[in-house]
């Protein structure tokens, strides 16, 4: 196993790699060892510790083979053991970030031993550099969604407004945070879908504005049902202020909510919190238009 070593506060002679005879067949396991004795100097703490959990973790594979016998084949099939274990250990964890960490390391490993005359060429030239599959969509049940539509809705807080919205018409976070009264229509309970929030960088920090949506397309206009529009309305007459221009989502003054306090804010209402709901891009749509 390859062990990782603790963070020193003085950096000794002996740590120096190239005070060392190596024998330029030497194991993986030994120079990797070396390797981290000396990279504690070179990075912060906490990158230090997730480099040498993962070493020890996952290199064992590789430890008993020495330096100049390792090939590009070799490092392939390891980081697909790697994946593998990930996926047969812990479903859905670790992957795919675990099996790239692990080639970034190696190609530091290996790229080391070449500049210290231990290697004489690195076998991660040839090898493939792990691909980040597409994030599957995510999206939460109707069950969900109406227990998440329920908790807001008892809080009595002016961001649930953004949440109802999101739920009832399938709204991305920023384009519900980003309408303003102007856009809505209580009358003809429509809603135009227009422009998004987003932030900006101003000479006195960064600010939120209306911006315009990913795509064309996305500019729609949509049916509000009878539920929306009544909460609209009460939403509406509890505000501070509601011109035409103004923010629908505010905790006052009809300026806009940043949309990183919304999601911290879901995770904290209810009973016992809503921990573990985070609200995807795509919500579930509570009603059909």
């Amino acid at each position: 196993m390859i062990e990782s070593q603790h963070r020193p506060t003085k950096l000794q002679s002996t740590d120096l790699m190239g005070s060392r005879n190596f024998d330029p067949d030497q194991l993986f396991r030994d120079w990797t060892v070396a390797w981290l004795k000396m990279r504690q100097y070179n990075v912060a703490p906490k990158t230090y510790a997730n480099e040498s959990s993962h070493a020890k973790k996952y290199f064992e594979p590789l430890g008993h083979i020495p330096l100049s016998r390792l090939t590009p084949g070799i490092i392939d099939d390891f980081l697909v053991l790697v994946a593998h274990q990930g996926r047969v250990n812990k479903p859905g964890i670790g992957q795919p970030h675990t099996v790239r960490i692990c080639y970034s390391l190696l190609l530091a490993i290996l790229k080391d031993a070449v500049r210290h005359e231990v290697l004489a060429k690195s076998p991660m030239a040839g090898t493939r550099r792990p691909g980040i599959p597409l994030a599957a969509p995510k999206f939460l049940s109707e069950v969900e969604a109406k227990v998440i539509m329920k908790a807001v809705a008892e809080s009595g807080d002016a961001r649930a407004m953004g949440i109802m919205l999101m739920l009832r018409l399938g709204l991305r976070r920023n384009e519900a945070l980003g309408l303003i009264w102007d856009d809505i229509d209580l009358k003809k309970c429509s809603v135009q879908v227009r422009l998004q929030l987003g932030r900006v960088r101003t000479t006195e920090g960064p600010a939120y504005v209306r911006r315009e949506l990913k795509t064309l397309a996305s500019v729609r206009t949509l049916t509000l049902d009878g539920y929306l529009v009544e909460r609209l309305r009460i939403h509406k007459l509890s505000a501070d202020r509601a011109e035409p221009q103004d923010y629908v989502v505010t905790l006052g003054g009809g300026e806009p909510v940043e949309p990183d306090t919304v999601t911290k804010w879901i995770r904290t209402v209810g009973s016992h919190g809503l921990a573990s709901t985070s609200l995807p891009i795509g919500c579930v749509t509570l009603q059909p238009h």
